[in-house]
Formats: C-alpha cells, structure tokens, sequence
C-alpha cells in the first residue's frame, strides 16, 4: 500500500513542500516504478529516496513521465523492511488553485513475481 504524506496541504505560492510517498506492507519488495501526475501548479524541485529504499542498500531513478509526468525506478537489495519512505519529492507552489499529486501507475516486484499495489493520493491547495 502506498500513500502520500502529507494527504492534503495548504499553501501560498512560493512556499515549499515536502510530500514522502510512504510504504506499508512492503516487506519482500526488490524493486519497481512508479507513475505519477504532478498539477503544473507545483513545480518540482527534487527527489531522493527514502528510507524504505535507503536501508536496504537501493537505488532511485527518475525520468521524466509523459504529459509532464514523472516515473520513479528503484531497486532494493535487501527487501526485509515492511514499511517506511520510498521517496520524497520537493514542490514549490507557482500558481493558485487545487493542485493535485496523482500516483497513476506501479509495478512492484518480489523477486521475479509482480505483485499488484494500491495507492492513495494527495490534494495541495495553492492559496
């Protein structure tokens, strides 16, 4: 399961956020990608990856997404932590209004076995 943190937020422009995209019920997960929709609202600053990726000795690659999307590979090579942070991704509010954050897409594996995920995503509302 996967899930934003924070879930809604409110912001002026010109502020800065940090979102974690957030696992639980991961353990056995040794890599995968992620699709997601950022509002053109929010600009993106960067990522890095979390501790759910960190400690088990991973790797995180970004590319850019169709539509302005982003995809996020990573790589574990332990897979025994259950939750924790997969990512976090920094935004800048730039323009007024609702500004969702959409996951849309994942594919997650346990060793050569694709697993299914379900995700939650996350509301900014740009003052």
């Amino acid at each position: 399961y996967l899930y934003l943190s924070p879930l809604n937020e409110h912001m002026s422009k010109g502020e800065r956020l940090r979102l974690n995209i957030l696992v639980s019920g991961g353990k056995g997960i040794s890599e995968g990608s992620l699709q997601m929709q950022i509002d053109p609202k929010l600009k993106v600053l960067g990522l890095g990856a979390g501790d759910f990726v960190a400690n088990e000795g991973g790797s995180l690659e970004q590319l850019p997404g169709k539509g302005g999307g982003l995809t996020v590979n990573f790589r574990r090579t332990g897979s025994a932590t259950d939750s924790g942070a997969l990512f976090w991704l920094e935004v800048e509010a730039v323009q007024s209004g609702n500004a969702p954050v959409l996951i849309q897409g994942g594919k997650f594996m346990i060793g050569t076995n694709p697993i299914s995920g379900r995700w939650m995503n996350a509301l900014v509302t740009v003052e």
